[in-house]
């Protein structure tokens, strides 16, 4: 990230292995398929977020926050469990589950605190 635009950090992991969710996120671009895309849109058109990576393993998608406003927007999507309901309903389809053998499968995200304070106190000291 860079010093004027502190990036917040969103982790999704399952009880399972995610690789195949991860590179249908990483193939957002080339995809013309809603369901893998409506996650990657609903952070980039309702919480006004850049993607700046994306690694395999467990999900981690960083994301970039430009302003204070789309920081409070993210944690608030966050914090109600909006944002983990359209992870759950955009990332798991009977695809997946199928590919992946499995019958279900519940994500969980989580954005640390310690990150989304930060990035106010560097919202804060740009301010002032």
């Amino acid at each position: 990230a860079s010093a004027d635009e502190p990036p917040a950090t969103l982790t999704i992991t399952a009880d399972r292995s995610v690789q195949r969710i991860a590179l249908e996120i990483r193939r957002h671009y080339d995809s013309s398929t809603p369901e893998e895309n409506g996650f990657v849109q609903h952070l980039e058109d309702v919480n006004q977020v850049l993607i700046v990576n994306v690694n395999l393993g467990s999900l981690v998608l960083t994301v970039k926050c430009s302003s204070l406003e789309i920081l409070e927007r993210l944690w608030q999507d966050y914090s109600s469990g909006h944002l983990g309901k359209a992870a759950q309903e955009f990332l798991v389809n009977e695809r997946v589950l199928e590919d992946l053998g499995l019958a279900e499968l519940k994500l969980r995200i989580a954005i640390s605190e310690e990150d989304y304070q930060e990035g106010r106190r560097h919202f804060a000291k740009c301010a002032g």
